[in-house]
């Protein structure tokens, strides 16, 4: 039996942008492909409850990470830098922006009209509001969560987004939330 889908976020969902961007000094990112910012630690910049989570969500769901960027080639080497490709089934990298939304929503629509895929029980998981509204509003079969890890994500929006099935702060809390047994690793 095929296992539901966990669209998963990674900028400031999985990966802590913020503590990137510090490390940059607020330069761009597209240094990191430059050279001229030399080779930060990236798996350090992982949330620390991202390792405990996948090793247990991944035996209840299949595990998609979904990603927006403006550039592919500096996402590619923030998320292979980090060492969790593994624990994933597919990685889709979309190019977008707040500004004309992610095309997340669009590409969660296309992958679950591929053979093999469970009927219900599918979930997305991202920090911006934006991104959930267009989710939700193509895929309203699929439970869009709204995980708020900084300050930055707990801006009140428009009301004329569609809100969050639910809000998560830590990713033990999505495990409760999705009723998967959270080990001691936390």
């Amino acid at each position: 039996m095929p296992k539901p889908i966990l669209f998963l976020d990674f900028d400031r969902t999985l990966f802590d942008t913020e503590r990137l961007y510090e490390w940059l000094g607020g330069g761009p990112e597209s240094a990191l492909l430059e050279g001229k910012a030399g080779d930060p630690d990236l798996a350090s910049m992982l949330y620390p409850d991202v390792l405990p989570f996948l090793k247990k969500a991944q035996h209840v769901y299949r595990l998609v990470l979904l990603t927006s960027t403006m550039n592919l080639s500096v996402q590619k080497k923030k998320v292979h830098g980090i060492g969790i490709t593994p624990y994933f089934n597919d990685i889709i990298m979309v190019e977008g922006s707040i500004g004309n939304y992610s095309n997340k929503g669009s590409a969660i629509k296309k992958y679950l009209h591929k053979p093999d895929i469970a009927p219900v029980g599918h979930v997305f998981v991202d920090d911006i509001q934006e991104f959930i509204s267009e989710a939700k509003g193509l895929n309203p079969q699929v439970r869009c969560i709204r995980i708020v890890r900084s300050r930055r994500d707990r801006e009140v929006l428009s009301d004329e987004l569609l809100p969050p099935d639910d809000v998560v702060t830590t990713l033990p809390e999505l495990l409760a939330l999705l009723h998967v047994e959270p080990s001691g690793e936390w």
